[in-house]
């Protein structure tokens, strides 16, 4: 379902925010999309700071004082230091811990097909402007930055810590498919053994007891298998020290 999910939202042209407790996997699973998909990808964690002189650019100084426009990290996916046309996808780790409207400003027009003229001057005072590649004609100017027809953004959203950070406006929201990203819903045995496999840990004694714990913090607090992982790791190397595991890897969940 969540693959199907994924195919549909990109083929619809939508960008999208996976959202779900901390540990599931979100942030490995937009990289892993990119590389199924074949494209380049940049990986930031939002801010509460960020502006639009983070994410669009802004002026920034010489060392001879001369004043150059700066492209911020949504540009730098649009085009290299050189100056070359590019398509790099950006993932957005823990995207509602920034002021998306306060951040993201002239980029909402372009979302939407729509050409943005900067505030900025290229170094040959020429106009900086913000197309979408579907709406370009022939006179693409050196400062032009192009936003190819398939570049996405894919953010990650923990819910849990959803109702204290900032809110996301409905003409954000509407430019994006939300997937739920969730813990297994049936916790059993051969489950955490799966997981074991994949995360190569060889000879592991305690499934029994890490399928009881998972199942016991998932009553207070959904946690993914990320978290799980960790104690793992930690129990089969301090032969079955549970108490410390938690106290490193599940009591920081519950803060707050």
């Amino acid at each position: 379902i969540l693959q199907s999910q994924i195919q549909t939202a990109l083929n619809s042209g939508k960008h999208i925010i996976f959202t779900g407790p901390p540990g599931t996997g979100k942030s490995k699973l937009a990289s892993d999309i990119c590389k199924q998909v074949g494209v380049a990808s940049k990986l930031v964690t939002a801010s509460s700071n960020w502006t639009t002189y983070d994410t669009i650019g802004g002026y920034k100084p010489t060392q001879d004082g001369q004043l150059f426009f700066d492209p911020g990290l949504f540009l730098q996916c649009f085009k290299n230091k050189n100056g070359e046309n590019v398509n790099e996808w950006l993932i957005i780790d823990e995207i509602n811990r920034a002021d998306i409207d306060k951040a993201f400003g002239p980029l909402f027009s372009v979302l939407t097909g729509d050409e943005t003229v900067l505030p900025y001057k290229a170094q040959d005072g020429s106009q900086i402007v913000l197309k979408h590649q579907n709406k370009v004609a022939n006179d693409v100017q050196p400062s032009d930055f192009i936003v190819p027809q398939d570049w996405r953004i894919i953010g990650t959203m923990n819910t849990i810590d959803k109702s204290s950070l900032f809110e996301m406006s409905y003409a954000f929201m509407r430019r994006f498919a939300f997937i739920p990203v969730s813990v297994p819903k049936v916790i059993t045995e051969s489950l955490i053994d799966r997981y074991l496999e994949a995360w190569s840990i060889q000879g592991y004694q305690y499934t029994a007891k890490l399928k009881i714990l998972w199942e016991i913090l998932n009553q207070y607090r959904k946690l993914g298998p990320a978290i799980v992982h960790d104690i793992a790791k930690y129990t089969i190397e301090s032969d079955g020290d549970f108490t410390s595991a938690i106290i490193l890897y599940v009591l920081p969940q519950f803060e707050g």
